[in-house]
């Protein structure tokens, strides 16, 4: 006789997931059983970010000087300057700092960096203000040199007049275009340099700001840590006056009239 299987012992009632088997959708406003995005819209967790570069505070970086009394020092992007200061005690060299580039001494007196800030700016505008004098010296004659050509300079001309006009003032001051070139491949040196050799010249500069504030006896003191900030961080009225300044000088040629 064929046998019987038997019986499976009763299951307890179970309960569907919700908004699962009856509707794979949650609905509007999230309630219940779903848990809310971690933040973003895509639901991923941030990125860390490391203001200490991976140092450790107490880490020492150099004799006497540990990496939280670099970070105190540097202050503002501080996730930028640690790792560029690693990479520099490991490997020898650092990043090409940009902003060095393109603000040159500017960007040294923002970071406090005042001597060789001024020294830096001070050849910067050596060179826009000899680029602006010869641009002012130059227009006159050009201006003239159009007159005697017979082109309206308050209308429009084509391009073969133009080049007829400089390639005339070219023949009456040969020694423009030599002048011209060196003063611009000086500026973009300077500018070069101070992009290659910032992040080096800026942990220096921290590195003896610390060791300073330690020589005058307040390292042991409670405002130590005080005095440490307010020698870092930056200096922005500095920066404004230096972008006013660089304004006036670069747009100078453009405001005066030679009637």
């Amino acid at each position: 006789p064929e046998q019987q299987r038997p019986p499976y012992p009763p299951q307890p009632p179970q309960t569907p997931p919700p908004y699962y088997t009856q509707n794979p959708w949650p609905p509007a406003g999230n309630p219940g059983g779903y848990p809310p995005p971690s933040g973003n819209n895509m639901g991923q967790m941030p990125f860390p970010v490391d203001p200490m570069g991976g140092y450790q505070e107490d880490e020492p970086i150099e004799d006497g000087v540990t990496a939280g009394e670099l970070a105190q020092v540097v202050q503002n992007n501080s996730v930028y300057y640690m790792p560029a200061f690693r990479s520099l005690k490991t490997f020898g060299r650092t990043r090409f700092h940009f902003c060095a580039f393109l603000f040159t001494g500017g960007w040294f007196l923002y970071r406090k960096q005042y001597k060789l800030g001024a020294i830096l700016t001070a050849l910067m505008f050596v060179l826009m203000i000899a680029s602006s004098w010869l641009t002012l010296y130059i227009q006159p004659h050009l201006l003239e040199i159009f007159g005697n050509l017979g082109i309206d300079v308050t209308a429009s001309f084509t391009y073969e007049q133009q080049m007829q006009a400089y390639l005339q003032l070219l023949q009456e001051m040969p020694w423009v275009i030599p002048v011209t070139f060196l003063l611009s491949a000086l500026r973009i040196a300077l500018m070069v340099f101070c992009g290659l050799k910032a992040n080096k010249l800026y942990y220096q500069h921290c590195v003896s700001t610390v060791r300073r504030t330690k020589s005058d006896g307040s390292a042991e003191s409670g405002e130590y840590k005080e005095r440490l900030a307010s020698k870092g961080g930056v200096n922005v009225p500095i920066a404004v006056c230096m972008f006013v300044c660089f304004m006036i000088i670069t747009n100078l040629p453009k405001f005066i009239n030679f009637g």
